[in-house]
């Protein structure tokens, strides 16, 4: 895919803004991901409510899991599963600030089947309970996460 292509621009903003915001050791940073992270970051995006794992992405964009796994951490600073996880968790935010719906309605329609395991997830990630942080936010957890709040 050439460089030039807005999809490819878009993933090479993306993989900056997850590493400035979620990783903890951040590498040197690449001037553009190659295709297979690319793809499946495209694929995160787009499947992020799916029962979608890690051997599945390194299938669709043609790598073992092991050098896709190794592969995407080296080019966007953070493993496959952690990014999913954590692109999960902000679509949650998002939900549970602009609608009405049960959080168990929320983890279901963001990828979780248990609740138990979203709720974990989430509470590691944001430091609070999903039903605490649809009570105390006002502000777009989108802007939070940029701003590099959680």
């Amino acid at each position: 895919m050439p460089p030039s292509d807005p999809a490819h621009e878009a993933g090479i903003v993306l993989a900056h803004v997850v590493r400035q915001t979620f990783a903890r050791e951040q590498p040197q940073p690449k001037r553009c991901l190659s295709k297979p992270v690319a793809m499946a970051i495209r694929c995160m995006l787009a499947r992020h409510g799916n029962a979608l794992t890690v051997a599945e992405l390194a299938h669709e964009v043609g790598l073992s899991r092991f050098h896709f796994t190794r592969r995407f951490h080296r080019e966007a600073g953070i493993t496959p599963g952690a990014f999913l996880r954590r692109l999960r968790i902000a679509r949650a935010m998002e939900l549970l600030v602009e609608s009405d719906r049960n959080v168990n309605r929320i983890a279901h329609d963001v990828g979780y089947e248990d609740h138990a395991a979203f709720t974990r997830a989430f509470n590691r990630i944001t430091g609070t309970p999903p039903t605490h942080y649809r009570l105390t936010r006002t502000v777009l957890p989108s802007r939070d996460i940029l701003a590099g709040a959680s």
